[in-house]
Order: C-alpha cells, then sequence, then structure tokens
C-alpha cells in the first residue's frame, strides 16, 4: 500500500460508557478508494465524526499525512485536504446550485460571504474565479445546466451529484463519501459508479467510501473494511471479505450483529 494520507492507531470511542468503537487500527493509503462496511449501529458514522473532527475520540490516536491531529477541530482537518458528504444531503435550500458550490470554495480559502460584499477590485476577481470554477466542477457532474436553479428544485439524484461537485471543488485529498447511494435509483448509482472512479482516476483524489449499497462497494473499491459493533472483523480486497464467514454472520443477523 502506497504512504497512508490517514491512518488510526487503536481509536477508541464510548458515550457514557457505551463502546461505539473498539481500538480500531485503520489506514487509507494515498490514490486508494476504501469501503467502510458494517451493519447499522456497527460504528461506521463513529469512525467518520472522529476523522472529521466533528468527535474527539476517548483514546487513540488520528494522523493525516503523517500529522498527529488528534482532537483537533472539524476545520482545521478540513483545511488539511479532508472534505465529507453527508448521509442526509446537506445542500443551502435557499442557494442556488452554483453558489452551494461557490460558498464551499469560499470556505475553502477562508473568504466568506463578509468580503464577497466588499466592492474591491481583488473581491469582484475572487467572486468571478469562484464561479468560473463552479461552473467547470459542476460540468464535469452535468449539472451545469442546473447552475441556476434552487438546489431544492432538483431531485435527490442530481442533489447527490451536486454534493459531489460542492467536495470536489474543494480539492481534497481525502474525500468521505458517507452513503452517497442512498435513495438513488439504479440509474443514479451507475453515475455515482462512473464519478466515483473518475474522481480518483482523473483528479487523484482518495477515497473512503461509507456505503449500503453493495453493487457500488464492489464496484469501485480496491479495499474493504468490515466494522462490526465496533471493532474492525475484516480488511482486504472485495471478493474476498464477502466470502469471509464473519463478515457473512454479521450481515445476515447472526451472532453480535443481530442485536444492532
Amino acid at each position: 500500500m502506497t504512504a497512508p494520507i490517514v491512518e488510526t492507531e487503536a481509536l477508541t470511542k464510548a458515550f457514557q460508557g457505551m463502546v461505539a468503537l473498539d481500538a480500531f487500527d485503520f489506514s487509507v493509503g494515498q490514490g486508494e478508494i476504501v469501503g467502510l462496511i458494517g451493519p447499522n449501529g456497527s460504528g461506521k458514522s463513529t469512525v467518520v465524526n472522529l476523522l472529521t473532527g466533528v468527535l474527539a475520540p476517548t483514546a487513540g490516536r488520528i494522523r493525516v499525512d503523517g500529522r498527529d491531529v488528534t482532537g483537533a477541530p472539524a476545520h482545521e482537518i478540513a483545511r488539511l485536504g479532508v472534505a465529507r458528504t453527508f448521509q442526509m444531503i446537506r445542500l443551502f435550500s435557499s442557494l442556488t446550485v452554483e453558489e452551494n458550490v461557490v460558498l464551499a470554495l469560499q470556505q475553502q480559502s477562508g473568504a466568506g460571504y463578509v468580503s464577497s460584499f466588499l466592492q474591491s477590485r481583488e473581491a469582484r476577481e475572487r467572486r468571478l474565479a469562484a464561479r468560473a470554477e463552479a461552473r467547470e466542477t459542476l460540468k464535469l457532474f452535468e449539472m451545469d445546466i442546473h447552475a441556476e436553479k434552487l438546489a431544492t428544485d432538483l431531485s435527490i439524484g442530481q442533489q447527490r451529484m451536486v454534493e459531489l461537485a460542492r467536495g470536489l471543488a474543494t480539492r481534497p485529498r481525502l474525500f468521505i463519501l458517507d452513503e452517497p447511494a442512498a435513495g438513488l435509483s439504479p440509474v443514479n448509482v451507475d453515475r455515482l459508479i462512473t464519478m466515483i472512479r473518475r474522481m480518483r482516476d482523473e483528479f487523484g483524489v482518495t477515497v473512503l467510501l461509507v456505503e449500503h449499497v453493495m453493487r457500488v462497494v464492489q464496484s469501485v473499491c480496491d479495499r474493504v473494511v468490515v466494522l462490526d459493533y465496533g471493532e474492525k472483523i475484516a480488511d482486504g480486497a472485495p471478493n474476498v471479505v464477502v466470502e469471509d464467514p464473519k463478515v457473512i454472520e454479521a450481515y445476515i443477523g447472526l451472532g453480535r450483529a443481530a442485536d444492532a
């Protein structure tokens, strides 16, 4: 495996004495697409929230590019090139499709709406550059034709593409996709598979994919990590992992996973 962009060491998170993640050792190498799967309640969302600084761990370490970011706030980790999507789409309903992407660019650069209102030449040039970059990114997802529409006027599949465009526009080194296939039609799942591959192959983005739709996981992932009740039970190639007896047991509802 190539040098890891992100790695964890004995990462643990407990909530009021209940262990949601237990001594989790994990890494994602540069250029990999790694799947993170497991039954509901297995700890996947906890991992994502720890990696992105939404939660602080109870114990263990997190490193990004070898830098210890354990307990660092979300904005600091984002500035190291870690971006994410959410299970529930979080576009700004009062903004157009283009404005949603522009806002992400401004947040990444540290130039918020306050500076956008300044009538300086620099501010105007920055706005124009952000709009042009937003349009180019939307074009990759075939969403540029909807740029002037309100985000809420789009279908769920279209909104998901805009969310991916918004994340890609910030040029992340690691893009964490949290159940991106949720609510998508089969046609849009196919589009999603294509776009995940393009993000890695054309733009060099490393991807951590948290997903329940196994067709997506098996189609795009180089490696799959499986959680069950906060513990890693498998880590390997997709075709090997899906045949692992522990994984089969967890997913058909036997053993501890039956109580999740």
